[in-house]
């Protein structure tokens, strides 16, 4: 029967829409050629061919989904299509039925095998079985169900999200007033936003908005109502259009909103200050935000929004005294979301400091690196930072800092390097040196260059002692003994009496 389907005037009517990429156009011609009744069973077919292929295979494309596979073909081991899965349950069904004392309908024995199919994580069996129970002669009706578990089935399993706007946007034009149609909108208006066409998201969130209306009061909508706003203020935000999404935001800020979406909303209010160049406002709307939410996940990213505004409005100081800040936060506050702190410490701090180097500004830009140096121990984190404290000394004239700062990084011990297998004495691993570290390329080249510039300091260090008492030059002042690691405010004060 499917096959007749699929070679019937039917399935060039959808190939047709399909390769044009008409929606509207596919709509139409199906319904003209079947009528109402037997709309769903032509998207059982076109669930199979419907996608976005590119310009120069999409005849190609269209055409092999088009085309049906004997059933006797020999398994090359390839997946199978979803056309060669159809005809397998259909096989497998009428197998079942003959066994069978007591006959089943078909569509009670595929619903268990759709269940086992998807604990299975077989996701192409279960399409197939759906797109099976779609095809049965029955009032449409009937396969509302089937057809909404086939959309949400391409967009969480397969992620086929243009397969899935298909099918919503069916379930919508069969079933206008559909109670799950706000949910429908809601999912439709997220995938056109990730597809890029944020005109038809907003339309989509718009939907569910107009929906609440016209139901009236419940908590469902309400929810679904909030749910609608945040992503339409979400999708101003992507498309660049920070007014209008800083409108929505300051809106739900006047709503009673669970602590996260409060949070959240905050957060994204004052942010979209700091895209729109608002920077005064951007950093009271972002102080506000860390007194009243200092735990939230939001909170590393907002100061580092607010550390970008400050520098817009050459409040330098006070930059590099967030930063500090922000690098310095508490175990205790970061615990929760360590990976997220950790991310916008390293990314501030290592912004600031390579500014601050940039620009002359050594003495802060050490005090940047040696706290940044401190917060982690690990080398992919802490070696490019004791690089950066050997070059800022060297810039203070220091070297003494900046040899000892090098040698850490030479010196560094870790896990040792593995004995090299038979036959590759010859690779590059056997000839590094014994004993040292494996690490990456990038943490192997700062060892490389740390070890050049020690020996180049050493160097100089040794000429400028044979020459500066022939030029009677004195030697510069020793720095107290003290780790490279120290920031500049924690050096020790001397003991009262101490001499």
């Amino acid at each position: 029967m499917l096959r007749n389907l699929l070679q019937s005037r039917l399935f060039k009517a959808v190939r047709i829409s399909v390769r044009n990429n008409q929606n509207a156009g596919f709509r139409h011609q199906v319904s003209r050629t079947v009528g109402r009744g037997a709309l769903s069973v032509a998207l059982a077919a076109a669930v199979l061919v419907v996608s976005v292929p590119s310009q120069g295979a999409e005849n190609g494309l269209a055409s092999q989904a088009a085309e049906t596979v004997p059933l006797n073909r020999q398994d090359t081991g390839e997946p199978k299509s979803a056309v060669e899965l159809v005809q397998e349950a259909d096989q497998l069904l009428k197998g079942k039925q003959l066994e069978a004392r007591v006959k089943r309908p078909e569509q009670d024995i595929l619903k268990e095998w759709i269940q086992d199919a998807e604990a299975k994580g077989d996701y192409a069996k279960a399409e197939a079985y759906y797109l099976k129970i779609l095809s049965y002669v029955v009032p449409v009706e009937q396969k509302r169900d089937a057809l909404v578990a086939v959309g949400k089935l391409e967009e969480e399993k397969l992620k086929n999200p243009v397969k899935a706007a298909a099918v919503y946007e069916q379930v919508l034009t069969l079933w206008p007033g559909d109670p799950e149609g706000p949910e429908l909108n809601l999912r439709m208006g997220r995938i056109y936003r990730e597809l890029g066409t944020p005109k038809l998201s907003l339309n989509k969130f718009y939907n569910v908005l107009y929906s609440a209306l016209r139901v009236g009061e419940g908590q469902d909508y309400k929810g679904m109502t909030l749910r609608a706003q945040l992503e339409i203020a979400k999708t101003h935000m992507l498309a660049g259009e920070w007014e209008e999404a800083g409108k929505f935001y300051e809106r739900l800020k006047k709503l009673e909103l669970p602590l996260d979406e409060r949070a959240e909303v905050h957060f994204r209010a004052a942010q979209t200050l700091q895209l729109a160049k608002e920077h005064v406002k951007s950093v009271a709307a972002a102080r506000e935000f860390l007194a009243n939410f200092p735990g939230s996940p939001y909170a590393p990213e907002c100061q580092y929004s607010m550390i970008q505004s400050l520098k817009s409005l050459k409040r330098s100081e006070e930059a590099l005294a967030e930063t500090v800040r922000l690098l310095r936060t508490e175990k205790e506050r970061s615990r929760k979301h360590p990976e997220i702190w950790a991310y916008w410490q390293q990314k501030t701090g290592n912004e600031l400091g390579n500014e601050l180097y940039a620009a002359g500004d050594s003495l802060h830009a050490l005090t940047v690196y040696q706290t940044l140096a401190e917060i982690n121990e690990t080398p992919e984190w802490r070696l490019p930072a004791v690089y950066q404290i050997g070059l800022c000394f060297e810039r203070l004239k220091h070297p003494e800092r900046a040899l000892e700062a090098y040698r850490y990084i030479s010196d560094f011990t870790g896990p040792k390097q593995e004995k090299p297998a038979k036959g590759a004495q010859d690779s590059a691993a056997a000839r590094k040196p014994e004993g040292l570290p494996e690490l990456g390329f990038n943490l192997g080249t700062i060892r490389e260059m740390a070890k050049w510039r020690y020996d180049h300091l050493h160097w100089i260090q040794k000429t400028e002692g044979k020459v500066n008492p022939l030029i009677g030059k004195k030697p510069a002042t020793e720095l107290p003994e003290i780790s490279f690691l120290a920031r500049p405010g924690l050096r020790p004060e001397k003991k009262p009496g101490s001499n």
